[in-house]
């Protein structure tokens, strides 16, 4: 830092000499600071970078993965178009419901151990 010359020719006053010094402790924090920022800067561009790099080889690894399930699919059309592997859509419903049935059928059979207070709402605990 570089003072005027007619404040270094009264930097042997001690007013003067103080205001020096603070000016100079000041401007030193101040570069400190612009230093500590910089760091701060360069490691969030860092790990934008490294975030960047990622996002960019996930959608690499989307595309391939989107690449495979359409070859994947085209397999299978062919299949179906040669009547070696068929969506049976009336069978598939029939085993939904095989499924399922019987839990709701638990269901309704229990449904009353599930909430035994719903009786009590309304009634003020009476």
């Amino acid at each position: 830092m570089v003072f005027p010359q007619d404040l270094i020719a009264r930097s042997q006053e001690p007013d003067v000499a103080e205001i020096l010094k603070g000016e100079q402790v000041l401007f030193e924090a101040r570069i400190q600071t612009r230093a500590n920022q910089k760091q701060q800067l360069g490691e969030r561009i860092t790990g934008l970078r490294q975030e960047s790099a990622g996002n960019t080889a996930q959608a690499e690894a989307k595309a391939r993965e989107i690449a495979l399930i359409k070859k994947e699919l085209d397999g299978l059309e062919g299949l179906e178009r040669q009547q070696l592997a068929r969506t049976d859509w009336p069978l598939l419903l029939a085993a939904a419901v095989v499924m399922t049935a019987p839990i709701i059928a638990l269901f309704v059979l229990a449904q009353r151990f599930f909430w035994p207070g719903d009786r009590l709402g309304g009634l003020g605990g009476r």
